[in-house]
This record gives structure tokens, sequence and C-alpha cells, in this order.
């Protein structure tokens, strides 16, 4: 990641591709019963993507905005909790998928969706202030920014869940 590039800006771009693959799947599970396969391999890809994505956020990012900002803790941890509360609706999904509810399959996902959308603006809305804040903080802090993100730039999700050209 460029160093003039904000952490909020950069999971604002992996929300955006979660978000098309969240589309995917709900339009794979609305296509009914013919589609049933297609619908459990979209709704495979998203959950890896949202595991690594979370896993990503909790041991690299959000350890990072801690460090920096620990007047944060607390938005840190409601937004940690509600990746195991993600969790949990992604297995609920999945066994709905798995035994062709698909009814229950979309209403499960429509409810995932309207919550993950109001967590990434929640997330956002919290790294923009940290930008912010390291833009008017000290040299110091700038300098420990530009560490923290030349790490997030190699991360796994980048590596794995860009897509390609062609893709």
């Amino acid at each position: 990641m460029p160093q003039d590039e904000s952490f909020e800006r950069r999971v604002a771009e992996q929300h955006r591709l979660l978000d098309g693959m969240f589309a995917e799947v709900l339009e794979a599970v609305c296509a009914g019963a013919e589609a049933s396969a297609r619908a459990r391999a979209a709704f495979a890809r998203l959950r890896e993507a949202l595991e690594v994505h979370f896993d990503q956020e909790e041991r690299l990012h959000y350890p990072a905005v801690g460090a920096l900002s620990p007047g944060r803790a607390d938005a840190v941890a409601a937004i940690v909790r509600a990746h195991d509360g993600f969790r949990a609706q992604l297995a609920e999904i999945h066994a709905s998928l798995a035994s062709a509810r698909r009814d229950e399959a979309e209403r499960r996902l429509r409810a995932l969706i309207e919550e993950f959308v109001a967590h990434e603006a929640a997330e956002e809305g919290l790294l923009a202030s940290l930008d912010r804040e390291i833009a008017a903080g000290s040299s110091a802090a700038r300098s420990s920014s530009a560490r923290l993100r030349a790490r997030f730039s190699r991360s796994r999700y980048d590596r794995r869940h860009t897509p390609s050209p062609g893709r």
C-alpha cells in the first residue's frame, strides 16, 4: 500500500470486494434450486474471504489501532465481537444451503448483509478518524503508521483476494 493511502481507504476497498461477493451469493441463492451448486460454491468463496478479512483485522489491523490509539479499545472490541457473530451467521447459512433450505438461507443471508453493511460503516468511520488523528499528529505517530501500513500491505488478504486481470 502506498504510504499516502489511508487505513480507511484500504479497508473500504476490501469491503467493496466483499460486497460484490455478497451480491454474487445472493443472486445465486435467489435463482432457485437449479442454481444450488452455484450458490454453495459462491458462498464457500465468500466465507473464506470473510475469514481471511476478519483474521487480518483481528491479528494485524486492530492491534495497530490499539497501539496508535488506546482510547479506541472499546470500539475495537465491539468490532471484533461482531466478527464472532458473523461467523455464527455464516455457519447457519452454510447449514441452510447444505440442507437445501433455500428460503431460510436467503433470509439469513439478507440479515447478514444488512448487519455487515452497518459493520463496514462503523469500521470505516473508526479508521477514518484514526487516519485524521495520525495526519494531525506527531512525526513519530506518522512514522509508526507508515511501518504499520507497509506491514498491512503485505497481508494474506491482499495476496489471496485481490482479483487478477481476467477474473
